[in-house]
């Protein structure tokens, strides 16, 4: 279960934004200092409430504030203590956060980055606590008392101010069922065993009788090894346990419900579904498993709308909800530092996205459909975006040293065997603005004027950069992998050992394959000949320069995550 977080200024304050003048807003979008505090409105926590849990008992394991009256909050390298007041207007499902004295305060339209959690540790706000559960969470608010919630350097932007939180714990359900030599499962104790005991943690949990037969409890993340017993039972005078046949992995905001049945010989898995935190929420596939981490990444996995990561199998089969989750296909991932390599793709070596997004160094992904199937990289007139980046119309938000020329040559050393995707993207954009204010519309960039629509319509992955109009090094990875030059000639249908990879993925997500005929424009200019820009061709992964202006070819987005 996500809770969001909207993160407008006072409601006065919005009146005062929207009177803004053009000179408190103009050159980098300043803001008076001291004017536009931060106030917090959230929501977003409509879940099903734990059985039996009375109002008075309500806490955020049931999708409610009332049980929270404080949250630390981090902007920058100041953490402040905020207060929550929760309302009964919507049965306690929002709540206001804000600080009297000495808020933070917005001092621009600038994105900013934010981190929040509960609960804090009062002796030093600044750290976030680790996760540690109770031992014994048999009683309602020892259960819920467990529950640990964050927003881990989430990017806030000014005219859409949301902050998303997560669970930090894992929350398992079991639910008996009478056996062989059972015809009740009535007054039994549920515990889970072989826990880890990193940050203190316990080893076992009795669970909390939530319902019936139904027993719950909450874990900090991580995985239960093959063979160990996991579930415990104590029904009568016996004492039962359940060894998964398999790694249990509990992720972070995750639910697991295993369906259990006790005989007096032992316990048997009846059923196990693994999915949202909330009840009603679950896969019904028990392999369909959500990851937070998303350093586990691997080519060919899939990553969701809301920032987690799916692991693709062979085997794999993608029902309707499931696929409708999913963003993209990871097509790269970061490899160890190879002495030898001459231009090793390095997320780091586009050092506007490193700044802009510090936390995406996961890897590459890359959309489920094309953003476009037929359409020419510059309109109805040339002209070339080097000559504009390197003028003084070009006025970035990050220092314009960090940019790289966007148009290239074909050595080994240059620019178009680098990571240089959403640099070049930013470029454009400001080029596109920049065309559209001195009446030269027709000279845009049609490729990176179209991703605003496809975002719009194929929203990119939570906490990464958006969607961005690949590199000419971006795109060959994705059709072959990544080698030092990628200028030099290619000609062995063989060299399409990614964009095989991603197409099996893409097919079980019912996204758009790669067919060895495509062309996919870059957006790189050609240094040598700038009225052309680099495309590569899908059926040998050969990067060529054709004419911006004259043909048509297909267009995909790709982000880092």
């Amino acid at each position: 279960m996500r809770h969001r977080l909207f993160i407008p200024a006072a409601t006065a304050l919005l009146f005062a934004l929207a009177a803004c003048t053009q000179d408190e807003l103009a050159g980098d979008n300043r803001l008076p200092e001291g004017e536009y505090p931060v106030v917090i409105r959230a929501t977003g926590l409509s879940v099903e409430t734990t059985p039996l849990a009375a109002p008075s008992t309500r806490a955020t394991v049931d999708g409610d504030w009332q049980g929270v009256t404080s949250v630390a909050l981090k902007m920058g390298d100041a953490v402040k203590v905020y207060t929550v007041t929760a309302t009964n207007a919507d049965g306690y499902k929002s709540a206001t956060l804000s600080r009297e004295n000495d808020p933070h305060y917005w001092t621009s339209r600038a994105p900013i980055t934010v981190s929040a959690w509960w609960p804090f540790d009062n002796a030093d706000i600044t750290q976030m606590p680790a996760v540690k559960v109770a031992e014994d969470q048999s009683r309602l608010a020892d259960f819920q008392k467990s529950d640990f919630i964050a927003a881990e350097n989430r990017k806030v932007e000014f005219n859409n101010p949301t902050l998303e939180f997560n669970h930090r714990t894992a929350r398992v359900a079991i639910e008996l069922k009478p056996g062989t030599g059972f015809t009740s499962v009535a007054g039994a104790t549920v515990s889970l065993v072989s826990l880890s005991a990193d940050n203190g943690n316990p080893t076992a949990i009795k669970t909390y009788n939530a319902s019936g037969n139904t027993y719950e409890a909450l874990t900090a993340p991580q995985t239960v090894a093959t063979g160990k017993p996991f579930i415990r039972v104590e029904l009568g005078s016996g004492i039962f346990y359940f060894r998964p046949q398999t790694n249990v992995v509990l992720e972070a905001g995750n639910r697991y419900k295993y369906i259990v049945k006790v005989n007096t010989t032992g316990l048997t898995l009846e059923g196990c579904t693994i999915g949202e935190w909330a009840d009603g929420g679950e896969e019904t596939v028990e392999s369909i498993v959500f990851k937070t981490d998303l350093s586990t990444a691997k080519v060919g996995d899939f990553i969701t709308t809301d920032g987690k990561l799916l692991e693709m199998t062979e085997s794999m089969t993608l029902s309707e909800e499931v696929k409708k989750r999913i963003a993209g296909v990871v097509f790269w991932v970061p490899e160890k530092k190879d002495p030898n390599r001459q231009t090793q793709a390095s997320l780091q070596s586009d050092e506007v996205m490193a700044k802009a997004h510090p936390n995406c160094t996961h890897g590459l992904a890359v959309s489920l459909k094309d953003v476009s199937a037929e359409m020419k990289w510059q309109g109805g007139q040339y002209e070339a975006v080097l000559n504009f980046q390197r003028g003084d119309a070009f006025n970035p938000a990050y220092d314009k040293s960090l940019f790289k020329p966007i148009a290239s040559n074909n050595g080994s050393s240059h620019p178009i065997n680098f990571i240089l995707g959403y640099q070049n993207t930013l470029i454009l954009r400001a080029y596109n603005v920049y065309c559209k204010s001195i009446g030269s519309g027709n000279k845009v960039v049609l490729p990176v004027d179209a991703l605003a629509g496809f975002e719009t319509n194929n929203p990119s992955p939570s906490n990464s950069t958006g969607w961005f109009l690949p590199s000419p090094k971006e795109l060959h990875i994705l059709c072959y992998k990544d080698v030092d030059n990628i200028g030099r000639y290619w000609e062995d249908p063989s060299y399409t050992d990614t964009r095989d990879i991603v197409n099996k993925s893409l097919i079980a997500a019912d996204g758009g394959t790669f067919a060895y005929n495509y062309y996919y424009w870059s957006s790189s200019e050609f240094g040598g000949f700038l009225s052309h820009a680099f495309l590569v061709n899908f059926r040998n992964s050969n990067v060529i320069s054709v004419s911006k202006y004259y043909n048509t070819y297909r267009v995909r987005a790709v982000c880092a995550f």
